[in-house]
């Protein structure tokens, strides 16, 4: 997919579809979405996997949705990936297993080349998807956090998450970002997925067990 210039979007999606690989001791999982700009942050969403029992490759379908007048070209995401650990004698618990880090810009023709600072210019929406290693090692101190902070640290062998990053839609006139707060979802508008596929997982979701999430979110 081609990088989109920045000429006046004011919104971005960042979607997390799911993880490959977690370590054989991972039970329910949890993901979390952060993006800093400056050692601010700008916002986040925290999603956990769907009921359907692939602990080891765990799907979310999160969309993080990011409206801004104008970003940061530094901006930076961080995701988060907690668990809970099956192999606790005591019971289950929460842990950490790691981190991952994506610049959301990148200078024209290199999308590893982050921009340097908030008046960088020409810069471009790291646009398309990424399939990116988890860390075991704690994030760096988030006040000049970049897309390569963690790769001197342990990766999780074979572990991954898959990322997706998209300009927001807009209205038919091109005058409105819009966003799942103010228009009713429909089809591939928000997802990217075919109205035939999105059918297909409501009627798979339709018959699995219901399922009760808050003892896990009282672990975390």
């Amino acid at each position: 997919m081609r990088p989109g210039r920045l000429d006046g979007v004011e919104g971005v999606d960042v979607f997390v579809d799911g993880i490959r690989g977690l370590p054989d001791s991972a039970g329910a999982s949890r993901v979390t979405v952060r993006l800093y700009a400056q050692g601010e942050n700008v916002g986040e969403e925290v999603k956990i996997c769907a009921a359907d029992g692939k602990r080891f490759t765990p799907k979310f379908d999160l969309v993080a949705e990011f409206r801004r007048a104008a970003f940061d070209p530094t901006s930076t995401l961080l995701i988060r990936i907690d668990a809970l650990d099956e192999d606790l004698p005591s019971g289950r618990k929460a842990r950490c297993l790691g981190y991952t880090l994506l610049n959301l810009f990148h200078a024209p023709g290199d999308n590893r080349a982050q921009p340097a600072d908030e008046q960088s210019q020409g810069y471009c929406l790291n646009q398309g998807g990424w399939q990116l290693p988890i860390y075991t090692r704690p994030h760096p101190h988030v006040t000049r956090l970049r897309w390569d902070d963690l790769n001197g640290n342990k990766k999780w062998l074979g572990c991954s998450v898959l990322v997706r990053v998209q300009p927001a839609p807009t209205s038919s006139d091109g005058l409105e970002v819009l966003s799942r707060a103010t228009v009713p979802r429909s089809g591939d508008q928000f997802t990217g997925v075919s109205a035939t596929k999105a059918r297909r997982r409501a009627s798979m979701s339709s018959r699995l067990k219901p399922f009760s999430w808050s003892s896990f979110m009282r672990l975390c």
